[in-house]
């Protein structure tokens, strides 16, 4: 009976159920917009998440086969929601009349099934995780 405790207690604490990562995914949502200028226009994505534990690092995240780097600095596009210890992605993609740039994707495309999808690094290990719906906001009109 010993031996069986022991084993069920090394199973349970071994390394690999010690560093094992979860996310949890709070509010996902899209918002078009459109206004300003006559033929701007977009959409804001906002995705907030808990991630465990908190040395997981966000990297980049694709969301409808476009892809964008993630900053958690100030100013940056990933900012932490202390009130319930999440951290919130904000991301806008806008289209305006007077941009000329062409579009150049930076990172290599991603298949996945779902509607974005999120990298993330823990312990120098790339880990991936799927978003699988998001909620269609009601759309913005500004002046």
């Amino acid at each position: 009976m010993k031996k069986l405790i022991v084993g069920i207690v090394i199973a349970f604490c071994s390394p690999a159920n010690l560093c094992a990562q979860t996310v949890e995914i709070l509010n996902a949502s899209r918002q078009g917009w459109s206004g300003g200028i006559k033929g701007n226009y977009g959409t804001n994505y906002s995705i907030t998440l808990k991630l465990s534990p908190k040395k997981c690092k966000l990297d980049s995240i694709y969301i409808y086969n476009k892809d964008y780097r993630l900053d958690s600095n100030p100013g940056g596009n990933v900012l932490h929601d202390t009130t319930n210890d999440a951290l919130i992605i904000s991301i806008t993609d806008g289209h305006y009349r007077n941009d000329n740039e062409i579009p150049t994707s930076v990172l290599p495309i991603r298949h996945f099934d779902g509607v974005a999808l999120i990298v993330y690094t823990y312990k120098r290990k790339q880990f991936t995780f799927i978003v699988k719906k998001i909620e269609e906001l009601l759309p913005l009109s500004y002046p």
